[in-house]
């Protein structure tokens, strides 16, 4: 993975153009790429050389032009004179190898390592508690709550998110990093034949989100619903409504019109066979001004300016959603209201 070198000017519009076109902060956004927002704002002010791959894959995203740019190796600045000062800075730290002191502090380091990755530990046989972080109410954690009430179950030991693995493959590392941001732990990856499923097991995990309002088992056989701590605050509920319809909706391209001409149209459709969520996110639409139809298992948004409002207002995290969308406006929008105009 080679690393990127910008010029102070390239770099500044680069990052400016970022901001401008996906219009979340550089935190929300460094999730979708599977690193840390510190990483993004270090790139940002040239502290770090970005990595060539993840810019190439953010400029192809949002359509951003890349400035000149030249590129060096991942471990451009490995040398024998850095690789000696590392080890003397190593045996500063933890001491000469093989004496009591190193072997203390090497203990002790051990003990951090077991208590940031347990599963590590508890597969090669060692005795570790697994501990995760309170949850506290956020709206990453509102967010979540509506990913894992979309396409996420509850089991007695478990959490598991499904994802299309073809289709939300990039939407599951941005889930990925946000379960990690939460909960303290990433979760595991499963590759099935067409699905890909995020996995984190812990009793206490599940009891704490209990806690929070969610409900393990059947979500159609216990009528699911969310949280009230989400719905009395009006922002966890813009979030948590965008999680719902990025993992149980979807954008659409349909053909639309009458006899005399047909045209390309925009929908989004929404379902979910539990009754109070379907219920609680049309209210949640028509408290931020955007009109929706269906029944009580589905919500339809048909209209494109009604769906702009949800992009301005909801907003989304699933990149193929943000890419239907983005292509959609570019390449009909305007030609198909011209037509239907007579134009």
């Amino acid at each position: 993975m080679n690393r990127v070198i910008l010029t102070k000017e390239g770099r500044k519009r680069f990052f400016n153009d970022l901001s401008k076109k996906s219009k979340v902060s550089l935190e929300v956004l460094a999730l979708q790429y599977a690193i840390s927002g510190r990483t993004l704002r270090d790139w940002r002010r040239g502290k770090f050389y970005p990595s060539l791959e993840i810019l190439k894959t953010i400029s192809k995203d949002f359509r951003i032009k890349l400035p000149p740019f030249k590129t060096v190796p991942q471990y451009w600045y490995i040398t024998s004179e850095n690789a000696r000062k590392a080890a003397l800075a190593r045996m500063e730290l933890y001491g000469p190898p093989g004496t009591p002191e190193g072997r203390r502090k090497g203990g002790l380091v051990s003990q951090e390592n077991r208590r940031k990755n347990p599963e590590k530990y508890r597969a090669l046989g060692c005795n570790v508690s697994k501990t995760f972080l309170i949850l506290k109410k956020s709206k990453f954690l509102a967010e979540l709550f509506g990913i894992i009430l979309g396409d996420g179950s509850i089991s007695d030991t478990q959490v598991k998110i499904t994802f299309n693995r073809f289709t939300d493959k990039k939407y599951s590392f941005f889930v990925a990093n946000l379960i990690k941001l939460m909960f303290g732990e990433y979760p595991s990856r499963y590759n099935r034949k067409s699905v890909i499923d995020l996995c984190l097991s812990g009793v206490e995990l599940v009891k704490s989100l209990e806690k929070m309002g969610l409900k393990r088992g059947n979500k159609v056989v216990n009528q699911v619903k969310i949280p009230k701590w989400i719905m009395n605050n009006k922002e966890y509920a813009r979030v948590c409504l965008r999680g719902l319809f990025d993992t149980d909706g979807g954008i659409y391209i349909h053909k639309h019109g009458n006899q005399k001409s047909r045209w390309n149209n925009l929908g989004w459709c929404f379902t979910n066979y539990s009754l109070p969520l379907t219920s609680s996110a049309r209210e949640i639409l028509m408290s931020n001004g955007i009109r929706a139809r269906g029944n009580e298992k589905r919500i339809f948004l048909y209209a494109v300016p009604e769906i702009r409002k949800f992009m301005e207002r909801i907003g989304s995290s699933n990149p193929k959603n943000i890419y239907k969308y983005q292509y959609y406006m570019k390449h009909f929008y305007n030609y198909e209201w011209k037509k239907r105009k007579g134009g």
